[in-house]
């Protein structure tokens, strides 16, 4: 039996309409994986772009999910207390890319909006 992960990696268009039919993305995943399609986030652009808190959450279901890397790299800031601290950065993997794509066209088909 596949899991979720190898149906969103699929490239049979069938498969993928019929298991986004039978569970489409979350909205917040929708708007984390369009965002991530235009770029590296940060934990927070995540955040605004799931419009929730709990950015990290909204990234790992997506890994989860659909089999995504979607690794976060941290590099140090400071903050405004002049601390250093590590600020993470997620980014799509040139697969990852590819199935967020197609999740997203496929998401796009069965709604009849534009992607």
């Amino acid at each position: 039996m596949q899991t979720e992960a190898d149906v969103a990696a699929s490239t049979n268009p069938a498969q993928l309409f019929e298991h986004l039919f039978q569970r489409p993305p979350s909205p917040r995943q929708t708007r984390v994986l369009s965002a991530l399609l235009t770029g590296r986030q940060t934990r927070e652009q995540i955040d605004r772009a799931a419009g929730a808190s709990n950015g990290p959450d909204v990234v790992a279901k997506l890994r989860r999910r659909f089999g995504l890397v979607i690794p976060c790299t941290f590099s140090p800031v400071v903050d405004r207390d002049g601390r250093t601290i590590e600020r993470g950065t997620y980014s799509l993997t040139a697969a990852d890319r590819d199935a967020a794509e197609h999740v997203l066209l496929a998401l796009a088909k069965m709604t009849g909006r534009a992607a």
